[in-house]
């Protein structure tokens, strides 16, 4: 039990760890504010995506 609680807290650690790097957002922050971080992020990689394409 306290194996799998620590690899649990491992995983949450690393998690915050990559939003925070390549989102550049606190994770402490709410979360509604990190949802619309991550559609604005989605959002501009399609637009990426389709200038990539010449879709656009």
């Amino acid at each position: 039990m306290f194996e799998q609680d620590y690899i649990m807290r491992q995983i949450q650690d690393l998690a915050k760890a990559i939003v925070k790097m390549f989102f550049n957002v606190n994770v402490e922050s709410s979360a509604m504010e990190v949802i619309k971080d991550m559609q604005a992020k989605e959002k501009a990689v399609e637009l990426l995506r389709q200038c990539d394409n010449k879709n656009i």
